[in-house]
């Protein structure tokens, strides 16, 4: 996306300002995308169908900034059982364990200056702290706290607050109090701990 966006701003920003296309005269054009991870076992029609769900609602998102430009966004999934559906569905089904709090945080944007929206860059940088030696133990303790949040929001909070008392100050504990935030509805910690495996993880 980044590199679509700087080619076609090379290629056709003075068509682009020449004829006004934008209002606040942008010289580039913006893209948004949807990425399923799948098994190489899953049939490839159900991949490609979910990867269109996503990027139509990374597109929903962008749409509904106030741009003439929609920013570029991208949202992502990595498939844990055997459905394969429309994302919505996925969703209801496994990124919302209560009414309390969800685990669908994006869409992920290019641009750092999209007001209260996440980027790619830091999530990113989130996964490379959570990979390193000492952010091992930090996804134990994600894991667990997004299983008591499906048993109990007390018992998560309790989880949360002991994890808190016993990690030494620094950048893995910032992340692991802003990740828990239970007073934002929604957590970034179930799309850091999916693209963590993925990064890493051994394939056909």
């Amino acid at each position: 996306m980044k590199n679509f966006e700087t080619q076609t701003e090379n290629l056709l920003g003075d068509i682009l300002t020449q004829h006004k296309v934008f209002d606040n005269g942008e010289k580039k054009l913006t893209a948004c995308a949807g990425v399923a991870f799948i098994k190489s076992s899953y049939p490839f029609y159900y991949g490609y169908e979910l990867a269109e769900s996503l990027c139509g609602k990374a597109k929903k998102d962008a749409k509904g900034q106030n741009s003439s430009l929609a920013p570029s966004c991208v949202m992502f999934h990595k498939v844990q059982d055997s459905f394969v559906e429309d994302y919505d569905k996925i969703a209801e089904r496994e990124l919302k364990p209560n009414n309390y709090v969800s685990f669908e945080f994006g869409p992920y944007y290019v641009q750092d200056n999209i007001k209260d929206k996440p980027t790619i860059k830091h999530l990113l940088e989130s996964v490379e702290k959570l990979n390193s030696e000492d952010g091992n133990k930090i996804k134990t303790h994600l894991r667990q706290w997004l299983t008591d949040l499906h048993e109990d929001k007390a018992i998560a909070e309790q989880k949360r607050k002991r994890v808190l008392s016993l990690l030494p100050d620094g950048e893995l504990k910032k992340l692991f109090r802003e990740t828990t935030d239970m007073s934002n509805p929604k957590t970034m910690a179930y799309d850091m701990l999916a693209l963590a495996s993925i990064k890493y993880q051994k394939t056909k």
